[in-house]
């Protein structure tokens, strides 16, 4: 139940994009996967909260920035 007041006070979030990618092999019981998360490294707001119901100051809960990772794994 959000009132029209503090939804006035939160604004629309903008739109936004982002772009995961990750290849990956696997031999016998190995794997190997790299991946990126974020690519293009958008700053893209998730949502948006007021600490308490009389405050005015928003915040803003943003997208991780660019991570770069390589995973290995095996069976057993």
């Amino acid at each position: 139940d959000i009132r029209v007041a503090d939804a006035a006070t939160l604004g629309r979030l903008p739109a936004s994009t982002t772009v995961d990618w990750a290849i990956g092999a696997t031999w016998n019981d190995l794997s190997a996967e790299l991946f990126v998360e974020n690519l293009t490294d958008e700053r893209a707001q998730q949502s948006r909260y007021v600490q308490c119901s009389v405050c005015t100051r928003t915040y803003a809960v943003v997208e991780t920035p660019r991570t770069l990772g390589f995973r290995l794994g095996s069976k057993f």
